[in-house]
């Protein structure tokens, strides 16, 4: 079994030049540890806006994931 069977999954969306960019069924540690911070340090560059984690019901949760500044 997956641990996607078991846990909550978050939607990772964010924008870019090239248009809008969405990560399904991302577990919390793969936004905290790999997407969060990789987005973020694109959005302090000026690569990527309007960034937004969502959870399984859509409801915007970016500001419980501490890799957003």
């Amino acid at each position: 079994m997956d641990r996607r069977d078991f846990n909550p999954l978050y939607t990772l969306r964010y924008d870019t030049a090239d248009g809008e960019v969405v990560k399904t069924r991302l577990l919390r540690s793969e936004v905290l540890l790999f997407e969060g911070p990789k987005v973020n340090a694109m959005g302090l560059a000026g690569e990527a806006w309007d960034i937004a984690v969502l959870n399984e019901q859509g409801w915007d949760v970016t500001g419980r994931f501490a890799c957003f500044t």
